[in-house]
């Protein structure tokens, strides 16, 4: 259970934002507000703060690094309607190895498409919101499965499916998302052959096809 309350901070007008809870880990931090920006002090969580949809009301905040009790860096964002008010708040644990993934998910979409008039199609919003979920899940499954984590490269192709491609060695695995299904094609190349294989991905080949791209044989 996460608490969160609002009070006066005793030497400013501004607001003390309280977070308490197990994150898995027991975590408190103190924001203080200073009009629309969120500052931290020396004994609190370093803060990002942007605006979603251009709107005040809208705010998304950002507790940087406030678990150096863990194995790997952990954010954890919130989501804050009526800032003022501080009477909502939904707070979520974001990995630092899906970091990067959505920032380049978020490019991917936010980027010029068919520059050169060959008709692709740009991927959509709720595409890549999809894969956001997508990945997430995935690297959940595989950190139950104590499987290793690599970095995917991400790319969309002609039909505004977002895809995600590993390689190891003479294997590779590509995963891509669309808007209406999710698929694999794994291939293994040798000198004188390539075998590939395709299907629908579900939480069971997931974890089959990654330790298939992992395992060196």
């Amino acid at each position: 259970m996460i608490g969160i309350h609002s009070t006066p901070h005793p030497q400013t007008s501004h607001d003390t934002l309280t977070v308490q809870g197990q994150f898995p880990t027991p975590a408190n931090v103190n924001i203080h507000k200073k009009q629309s920006e969120w500052l931290d002090d020396s004994n609190t969580a370093n803060i990002d703060t942007f605006f979603r949809n251009d709107s005040p009301e809208d705010r998304i905040i950002v507790f940087k690094n406030i678990l150096p009790e863990t194995d790997y860096p952990v954010n954890v964002y919130g989501v804050l309607i009526k800032p003022k008010n501080l009477n909502f708040y939904r707070p979520k644990i974001i990995d630092n190895r899906l970091e990067k993934i959505y920032k380049d998910l978020r490019l991917l979409v936010e980027s010029e498409y068919d520059w050169e008039g060959y008709g692709l199609e740009k991927p959509k919003q709720s595409t890549k919101l999809k894969a956001e979920s997508f990945i997430s899940s995935f690297l959940n499954i595989l950190d139950e499965a104590n499987c290793v984590w690599v970095e995917p490269f991400i790319y969309s192709d002609e039909d505004g499916c977002i895809c995600m491609g590993w390689y190891n060695g003479h294997k590779s695995l590509y995963i891509h998302i669309g808007s209406n299904s999710s698929t694999y094609r794994k291939k293994l190349t040798s000198v004188d052959d390539m075998q590939s294989e395709e299907g629908n991905l579900d939480d069971e080949n997931c974890i089959l096809i990654w330790k298939w791209l992992i395992n060196d044989k």
